[in-house]
């Protein structure tokens, strides 16, 4: 695995955190570039290792996806 990954997600995390305890919320301006950052890097991830690397994780993507409609309805 790749170094780049980890960075990035351990950048987010420390930014999550550091916001959570001082105003004790997470702003959307903190998780929507890190959820957009982990779809961009899952879809340029190497065959097999990305979001729709193998049927089972298209299928659960469109699952998950199902589950969000139902949870704004």
């Amino acid at each position: 695995m790749s170094l780049l990954p980890l960075l990035l997600l351990f950048a987010l995390l420390a930014a999550a955190v550091w916001h959570d305890v001082r105003a004790r919320r997470i702003p959307n301006a903190v998780v929507f570039p890190g959820t957009l950052a982990a779809l961009a890097l899952h879809a340029l991830l190497p065959a097999g290792d990305g979001l729709f690397g193998t049927p089972a994780g298209s299928l659960g993507m469109l699952s998950a996806l199902g589950g969000l409609g139902l949870g704004l309805a």
